[in-house]
């Protein structure tokens, strides 16, 4: 029984480790980046909890959804106004035009949206939702074994 734990465990932090690496050598080596809308300012074109895909571009047009980066924030909207060296973006849902955001500053182009994709991924990023998972897992891996010597 605690053999068979013990191998579980090891293939759960294998593959917890494994795809944590893996998605930080695809964020740092390709163009392409993933992120989670986290509001309600693109809707109904992009809903909060959205998976959306982006990739960086050479060059940006008016009407393209963009991400940037404002105050460790990913800031997901349209390009209303593009200038020399700067574009100016707005929320569908807004009232109001963000500030010039500098081409160098745009993380990249949505290319593609998963609806509400990143729901599971925001409430297993919560410490207390893992934890309750770890133990949902551990007990279910323990009554189980025991479940299986009883009938031998």
């Amino acid at each position: 029984m605690k053999k068979n734990f013990m191998i579980v465990l090891l293939i759960l932090i294998f593959l917890f480790s494994f795809s944590s690496i893996m998605s930080f050598l695809y964020k740092k080596l390709s163009k392409y980046s993933i992120a989670i809308v986290m509001s309600d300012s693109m809707t109904p074109v992009l809903n909060k909890y959205d998976l959306i895909i982006i990739k960086k571009q050479d060059e940006y047009n008016e009407s393209d959804i963009v991400a940037y980066y404002e105050n460790n924030n990913i800031i997901v909207h349209r390009i209303i106004l593009k200038g020399n060296n700067y574009v100016i973006t707005k929320g569908d849902a807004n009232k109001v035009d963000d500030n010039k955001i500098k081409l160098k500053n745009l993380k990249g182009k949505v290319i593609r949206n998963f609806n509400y994709a990143g729901k599971m991924i925001v409430l297993l990023q919560k410490r207390n939702i893992r934890i309750i998972l770890y133990v949902v897992l551990t007990l279910s891996i323990i009554l189980t074994n025991r479940g299986f010597n009883k009938k031998r």
